[in-house]
């Protein structure tokens, strides 16, 4: 099986976006909440989208992945 990873970046007060680091959406959710990160959508190429989720866009994403995948 495997693991989905989104690219996670930060936005400096300049406004300029740096990626920090690929990793599970899970582990991106775990960060501190006084980090404000960005993170590529998980259905896309991690590092190569320009589709992006705030922390509760992906949240979102991650509980919706997990009711789809609950048995009936």
């Amino acid at each position: 099986m495997t693991k989905t990873t989104v690219e996670i970046s930060v936005t400096s007060d300049e406004g300029v976006r740096t990626p920090i680091g690929l990793m599970t959406p899970r582990q991106a959710l775990q960060l501190p909440d006084h980090v404000e990160f960005e993170a590529s959508h998980p259905d896309h190429e991690a590092g190569n989208t320009d589709v992006l989720l705030d922390r509760e866009m992906l949240q979102d994403h991650v509980d919706a992945s997990e009711v789809s995948k609950t048995p009936a």
